[in-house]
């Protein structure tokens, strides 16, 4: 299993071995708090692992708290603006 990930800003996190062990087990591994221009307040973000485009760095969207793969994302927004023309 690949041990970095890249998140949708381009920066790089690399895993420990126990954090590795934490997603393959959980399925997502804490990676700290970020805070970017524009939020209120710091989010934590997660690691995980997109069926497509493998180690995915992101935050928790909505009340069921999904992680979302940001290139997943761009495809289906694209497919989405394109169907509502």
């Amino acid at each position: 299993m690949p041990s970095d990930a890249v998140d949708r800003w381009g920066n790089t996190v690399s895993l420990s071995l126990l954090q590795r062990l934490r997603l393959r087990v959980l399925g997502r591994v804490p990676i700290g708090t970020r805070m970017k221009e524009g939020w209120k307040n710091p989010i934590m973000h997660y690691v995980f692992k997109c069926k497509l485009h493998g180690l995915q760095v992101d935050y928790p969207h909505g009340y069921r708290e999904e992680l979302r793969c940001p290139h997943c994302e761009k495809v289906f927004l694209a497919k989405r603006a394109k169907e509502a023309k």
